[in-house]
């Protein structure tokens, strides 16, 4: 039985380079572990040269039984679109579907007459893999963390804990992300979980409320399996450090072996607030975290995520001291938010050597409220187009300005540019 596994092309509302990451962890992971158990072609649409037409080709060409499709908000109508298309020229074709957004809004999908699977766990390779073995054995087997939409009926049985696969470079389109990545960069997933389900975030609804990692043993392997074919690592956990005690043992076994690492990651600033543990970091060879600080001041308790300036300016300092990249995601036009709470914000950050990087607020959350939801409205909630809760202080140029050229703040929101 032979299968596709395919990323469709999404809208470029983000830098390219922002992407690249998530497709090793969000994509080449997963076709790893589907590998070891079926025959499975995976197609990233990055690479422009994969025109529907080309596709389309391959699949009738090469008699794909299954379509397995990652589904994210910014590629959501492109792929519904080109599952109808399949589905119009091969009926046969069984079309599964996963990712962060199916995990919020499973019910959406639920109704779709293109659509034979959906995944509603949050071990995705388990549950596809169980799904191929339900179509190959002919529904004599159990699916698992799956809807099907013709019986209606989602099946739960087992989970995948940590055993989920390292990328597979080789196989990955690795000289063309680096390409577009300015950098031989090489991401990979070593925890999945969030405990802080902060409003405006799907990390919850993604990576599940239990923590799975990797053990630091199997991390450093990979590392090092790949020293020599990349620059840099970048670790990827939803809260990199709220395991203390795993960020502790893999530092110092790094430090131990004597291995050069080149390595980033990203977490919260409160579980940074160490600076011991940020010391060991940067002597294993970290030398970039990104911070989710969204807003400060009123606004940052509509998200309920309040950190003080005394945190952050500490924080601040131990990652100067040790000269790591502290780099701060910020959200523009939260709820409450103010001229001043941003102006006041960004100085802060500029003040304390923190680089920032800003997105629109988008309140993904608030798609499970909305009961006559398109796939336009879901396609708006992308977190660069998203601006909802739009503000009279300031116009729209202005605004986008603020997003592409953050270090002149300062002219953008004085009204100088």
């Amino acid at each position: 039985m032979k299968i596709l596994h395919l990323y469709p092309r999404q809208n470029w509302t983000r830098p390219v380079h922002v992407t690249i990451p998530k497709r090793y962890t969000y994509f080449w992971e997963i076709s790893a572990y589907l590998w070891k158990h079926h025959e499975v072609t995976s197609l990233d649409c990055i690479d422009p040269t994969y025109s529907i037409y080309d596709i389309s080709k391959e699949f009738l060409q090469e008699d794909y039984k299954v379509l397995v499709l990652l589904v994210r908000t910014e590629n959501l109508k492109q792929s519904l679109r080109f599952a109808e298309f399949i589905k119009s020229i091969k009926p046969s074709t069984k079309i599964i579907i996963y990712w962060d957004i199916i995990n919020h809004i499973p019910w959406f999908f639920k109704e779709s007459e293109f659509i034979d699977a959906i995944v509603v766990s949050w071990d995705w390779e388990i549950s596809i893999l169980s799904y191929l073995d339900y179509i190959e054995n002919k529904g004599t087997t159990v699916p698992t963390w799956i809807y099907l939409v013709t019986e209606k009926k989602t099946f739960q049985w087992s989970y995948l804990e940590n055993e989920w696969s390292f990328p597979n470079p080789d196989k990955a389109p690795s000289d063309y992300y680096n390409s577009l990545n300015w950098r031989k960069q090489l991401s990979f997933t070593v925890a999945r979980w969030c405990p802080f389900n902060c409003s405006y975030c799907l990390s919850v609804a993604t990576y599940w409320v239990r923590e799975r990692r990797k053990s630091t043993d199997d991390v450093i392997a990979f590392m090092s399996e790949n020293a020599n074919r990349f620059d840099s690592f970048k670790l990827f956990a939803p809260t990199f450090n709220f395991n203390q005690k795993w960020v502790i043992e893999l530092c110092s076994k790094i430090i131990e072996r004597w291995l050069k690492f080149s390595w980033c990651c990203s977490s919260r600033i409160d579980l940074l607030d160490d600076e011991e543990v940020v010391k060991l970091m940067a002597k294993s060879g970290c030398y970039k975290v990104s911070v989710w600080i969204e807003t400060i001041n009123d606004s940052s308790k509509y998200l309920n995520k309040t950190f003080t300036k005394d945190l952050i300016k500490r924080v601040a300092w131990y990652f100067k001291k040790y000269d790591i990249v502290l780099k701060w995601l910020i959200m523009l036009w939260v709820p409450k938010q103010t001229k001043k709470d941003i102006y006041e914000l960004f100085c802060l950050l500029k003040d304390n050597d923190i680089t920032i990087r800003p997105t629109s607020f988008s309140p993904l959350k608030e798609l499970a409220e909305n009961e006559n939801l398109t796939t336009n409205i879901i396609q708006s909630y992308d977190k660069f187009t998203f601006y909802k809760y739009w503000v009279e202080w300031i116009d729209k140029e202005s605004y986008y300005k603020l997003i592409i050229d953050p270090n002149n703040f300062e002219e953008i929101l004085n009204g100088k540019n």
